[in-house]
């Protein structure tokens, strides 16, 4: 396995791989279906200027260690069940976890559950209106994999698929949104923020990997591209192995991916600044121009 990732790595083939973070997915499918409605309702737009992916990644990172790690995964673990089965009971008791939390906090991390609970009492209506597979995040990965793609080349290309896979149901919105014939375009909204139509998806084929080289080693590259993200999360169950994947070059497809994805999202046009310290205004404003320099300068 090593040594076929070196000799990939060394006639330098274009790979590009796309990682999810299920956990962090799942709580982004409770913003998106128990959440956003009620924000849209009350016409506020929680896709606009990505404000989902703010307000996701903050509560995300800030409420384990307030609430609890233990409580807030079990919160995650309760509104998958909700969402598989269609289960209201499960459901009711994501919102009593979240309403007990709510008691014991207060500040920004009770704004943030404040945030959350407005889903609350049109919940049951929103958990029977999920769409089939509404945890699936096959179609959204694909998607970005050729945005990425996208952004490289005019194409067209020529997309090879697991038909084991969820994204078999998806096949028929996926041709629609990848058709060479779409309007020319270039879209801005979700986890999409220059997604570029068409995206001119000359072809797309399903099928099984023991009858296509090319997706077994997707499945390889897949499985090695794991080990090396647990090693770096220090959850590796085979630490030498992944060692030896980084030294083959893995570790730098990871580091690229991170540069990237930065140097695309991390720019002023998409950040709000807040000072606060026992300095003047003006000695906070220098340092907050000092600093800002650095960032790259961008639209929102």
């Amino acid at each position: 396995m090593v040594a076929l990732v070196d000799a990939i790595r060394s006639d330098d083939l274009p790979i590009a791989q796309y990682v999810v973070h299920k956990r962090f997915a799942l709580f982004q499918r409770f913003f998106d279906f128990m959440v956003e409605p009620v924000m849209k309702d009350e016409k506020f737009e929680a896709y606009d200027q990505a404000f989902n992916i703010a307000a996701t990644n903050a509560a995300y990172l800030g409420l384990p260690p307030c609430i609890g790690e233990r409580r807030f995964h079990r919160i995650l673990e309760l509104f998958e069940t909700a969402a598989r089965e269609r289960s209201h009971p499960h459901l009711a008791a994501v919102w009593q976890s979240l309403e007990r939390a709510h008691a014991e906090q207060e500040g920004s991390v009770r704004s943030m559950i404040d945030m959350l609970l407005v889903g609350k009492p049109d919940g049951s209506l929103h958990l029977n209106a999920m769409p089939d597979n509404p945890l699936d995040v096959s179609l959204s990965t694909m998607v970005a994999l050729v945005v990425h793609w996208r952004r490289s080349s005019p194409g067209p290309f020529h997309v090879l698929h697991d038909e084991t896979s969820a994204m078999t149901a998806s096949k028929p919105l996926w041709d629609w949104l990848s058709s060479p014939g779409q309007q020319e375009a270039t879209l801005g909204f979700g986890d999409f923020r220059d997604m570029i139509l068409p995206l001119n998806v000359e072809r797309t084929e399903f099928g099984r990997s023991h009858a296509y080289a090319g997706l077994q080693l997707a499945d390889v590259l897949a499985g090695a591209q794991l080990e090396v993200c647990r090693h770096v999360m220090g959850r590796s169950n085979q630490p030498d192995y992944a060692v030896l994947l980084m030294e083959a070059g893995l570790e730098r497809d990871v580091q690229q991916a991170l540069k990237d994805f930065h140097r695309q999202f991390y720019r002023t046009g998409q950040m709000t600044l807040s000072l606060d310290g026992p300095q003047s205004i003006e000695q906070l404003r220098a340092l907050a121009e000092q600093f800002a320099a650095k960032l790259p300068a961008g639209d929102k």
